[in-house]
């Protein structure tokens, strides 16, 4: 179970990265940002870093 989860949220957080060098509003790409990044936090804790994945969310996605 927890492969699947991984394997789709890795997908989730390439098809986000991806989309955001060709969002064309700058509001868009800060959304895709954020998706992103919640995604590698997911991956981080599903990888045994919940510190990791908390320290992600609170800096990275919450200054955005």
């Amino acid at each position: 179970m927890y492969e699947i989860i991984f394997y789709l949220t890795s997908v989730i957080a390439v098809l986000a990265a991806s989309a955001i060098l060709i969002a064309p509003h700058p509001v868009h790409a800060a959304l895709y940002l954020v998706i992103s990044l919640l995604a590698l936090a997911l991956l981080f804790f599903l990888l045994g870093a919940p510190l990791l994945a908390a320290l992600q969310v609170m800096i990275y996605a919450g200054a955005i």
